[in-house]
């Protein structure tokens, strides 16, 4: 089973496409690589397969489903978060933000990366701000 696969997906604004005809496949349980110039359509790709943006053109699936009934999350490099929060506000945040966000699991997986609730965003390392978003983003079920 893929864990992702397109199939002539695309994304124009007016008459300039930003990504044309992508198919690609990649296998659950592979590591995979999005490479290219800049304005080769990688941000536009993982926005697309991340359902905020809505192909013009073509599908795509994740695991067998289609993008609307599919739950994708991605967290890329610059992470947008109120640096001068602190994690705990950043949780109280998720909480408020999301119904389905469960406190608990957060708080669990917060302790299994060494992130201290008081620690401000600004002063994390990029492996920690990573975890952090993870944990600000995510749906728990």
């Amino acid at each position: 089973m893929n864990a992702l696969r397109t199939s002539g997906l695309g994304r124009r604004y007016r008459q300039r496409w930003a990504l044309r005809e992508a198919t690609i496949a990649v296998p659950a349980g592979a590591r995979a690589a999005l490479v290219g110039p800049n304005g080769a359509g990688k941000s536009t790709l993982l926005n697309l397969v991340s359902g905020l943006l809505t192909p013009t053109a073509g599908r795509a699936e994740v695991f067998g489903r289609p993008l609307g009934t599919a739950a994708v999350a991605f967290v890329v490099q610059d992470k947008p978060l109120y640096r001068r929060w602190s994690v705990a506000d950043l949780l109280r945040f998720g909480f408020a933000a999301n119904p389905r966000w469960d406190r608990a699991a957060a708080q669990s997986l917060l302790s299994g990366h060494d992130i201290g609730p008081r620690e401000r965003v600004d002063r994390s390392s990029g492996g920690q701000l990573t975890g952090i978003a993870y944990l600000a983003i995510r749906r728990h079920t």
